[in-house]
């Protein structure tokens, strides 16, 4: 899929050096970096989900799935 972005000049050239240095494409560079973002807002979210739950006098019978389920997601990555 295309997608077209703008960046500041100091980000576009930071990636294109970083590209550069591991031989890679700068839209290789650049999908892996949403892939990151991504997976780690989805690991934040998990983590506030699990503090919230904590919290409660009594833990949902399924917070040992729900744990195990995203370290599984996180690791499939």
């Amino acid at each position: 899929m295309r997608i077209t972005v703008h960046v500041p000049e100091k980000i576009g050239k930071e990636v294109q050096r970083l590209a550069e240095n591991e031989k890679k494409s700068v839209s290789s560079v650049v999908a892996r970096s949403i892939e990151f973002f991504i997976e780690e807002k989805r690991r934040r979210q998990l983590g506030e989900w699990v503090l919230k739950l904590a919290g409660k006098t009594k833990v949902a019978y399924d917070i040992f799935n729900e744990l195990h389920r995203g370290r599984v997601d996180h690791d499939r990555s």
